[in-house]
């Protein structure tokens, strides 16, 4: 089999454009009285989209990393491994930012006088992945 290259540069364009798209719809969409044009909010709604294009393209990438490499089921330990060491801990950094951002912003003069400081439940139903079941 000839040596042809699965690499779609594309596809990793289109997954940091979703990726944003639904950072974005977080900071505009989801924060409290921030941001209330209308437009500005629809515009940015679509953001939220961005997690299914995410995962649409994510099930074509990793298939085809996959067959590249000429995929074993017996790799399975390494593959999970090695994809728990790349997410895994940028997943617990931003965990923590949000939680110093949320505690950090109660002493800011100018924020709503809204206590948004996370529970230790909250904090262990994100790092469990547990939120949308809660």
């Amino acid at each position: 089999m000839p040596n042809r290259s699965l690499h779609i540069p594309i596809l990793n364009s289109l997954r940091g454009i979703a990726a944003l798209s639904v950072c974005f719809y977080h900071f505009v969409c989801t924060t409290t009285d921030y941001i209330t044009d209308k437009t500005t909010l629809d515009v940015f709604h679509f953001g939220a989209k961005g997690v299914q294009v995410f995962f649409i393209i994510s099930g074509i990438v990793i298939p085809l990393s996959m067959i590249k490499i000429n995929y074993k089921l017996n790799q399975f330990p390494k593959f999970i491994l090695k994809r728990f060491t790349r997410i895994e801990p940028p997943y617990i950094a931003v965990v923590i930012l949000g939680i110093v951002y949320l505690v950090v912003r109660n002493y800011v003069p100018s924020a709503n006088n809204v206590d948004l400081t996370p529970s230790i439940r909250d904090v262990f139903l994100h790092i469990g992945y547990l939120v949308p079941f809660f």
